[in-house]
């Protein structure tokens, strides 16, 4: 039996089109990583304007997940303001 899946949904500080550049390769390897490992099934940032992204994430609980994107490269530098986690039944792709 898989993990449960989890609804992430990040808060961007202000002008973070602008502020992610230092931070973007070591955010998107950070992605593909956990993709690759199979905790992470999608991600994406939300545009126009660039305010926030949407993740859905396997992990173990509700507290794994939270932590697991608490690695990520942009909640590190300080550039998530919030965190929002929510279990979900994920239907496509089932």
């Amino acid at each position: 039996m898989s993990d449960p899946t989890y609804a992430v949904s990040y808060g961007y500080v202000p002008d973070m089109d602008s502020r992610r550049e230092p931070h973007r390769a070591d955010h998107l390897a950070f992605l593909r990583s956990n993709g690759e490992q199979g905790s992470l099934v999608l991600a994406g940032a939300l545009t126009d304007p660039v305010d926030g992204a949407w993740f859905v994430v396997r992990a173990a609980s509700e507290q794994a997940a939270y932590a697991l994107m608490s690695e990520d490269p942009y909640v590190k530098a300080g550039l998530v303001r919030s965190i929002t986690v929510r279990s979900i039944v994920l239907v496509v792709p089932g």
